[in-house]
């Protein structure tokens, strides 16, 4: 019984190892594998991870400069605008100024030459209504010895109309003397004169009077 006993036992033990040695190899591959694909994995998404976080924050960046780009773009836009208006109010008044300076400053030994500035600084019906008068206001002049100096004491524009037109408001301080014994008596004059562009060149349309 002994003898027969005692081979069994040995066989039974003998291949409980074998069994053993089988699952624990299984067991010790399929770990392996998971530590494989876990490192993998691991190694893997942090890298697609940065990746696409530094093409978000690159392409956040380019926005950004873009975005920068046209709002210092329309701000440029808007100060042009801005400067064009102001110059061109600028050039209304300054054309206004200097016209009515023309009108107003005369002198008998220069009057021809005088009355044609007033003309070339005409255009419209303020030329029409000048024109024929140009000689015989020539004459008077040099007949009565005329001497007028003036300067401009203020001048606004009162609007820009949509043809290109203005009207500016000025006042002008204005001295006459003649042979009829005037001399360099102090008048003041307010007048409105209309603005219109001829070839280019602003040029007096109308005048008027502004009493006070």
């Amino acid at each position: 019984m002994a003898d027969n006993d005692e081979p069994g036992a040995v066989t039974d033990v003998a291949e409980l190892p074998e069994n053993s040695v089988a699952e624990s190899d299984s067991t010790a591959a399929d770990s392996t594998a998971a530590e494989s694909a876990k490192e993998a994995t691991a190694g893997t998404a942090p890298r697609w991870w940065g990746r696409g976080m530094r093409i978000a924050a690159a392409t956040a960046a380019v926005l950004l400069v873009v975005a920068l780009v046209a709002v210092n773009v329309l701000l440029a836009h808007k100060h042009d605008a801005a400067r064009s208006v102001a110059d061109q109010r600028a050039e209304y008044i300054r054309a206004a100024q200097q016209e009515v300076l023309n009108v107003l400053t005369v002198h008998y030994d220069s009057a021809d030459r005088d009355v044609q500035r007033i003309l070339d600084d005409a255009t419209g019906p303020w030329r029409v209504e000048f024109a024929p008068q140009a000689q015989s206001f020539t004459d008077a002049v040099r007949k009565a010895k005329v001497v007028t100096t003036a300067e401009i004491a203020g001048a606004g524009l009162e609007r820009v109309n949509d043809d290109g037109t203005a009207q500016v408001l000025l006042t002008a301080h204005s001295k006459v003397s003649n042979s009829a014994g005037a001399h360099e008596e102090p008048r003041t004059f307010r007048v409105r004169v209309t603005l219109a562009r001829d070839d280019g060149r602003l040029e007096i349309s109308k005048m008027e009077y502004v009493t006070s």
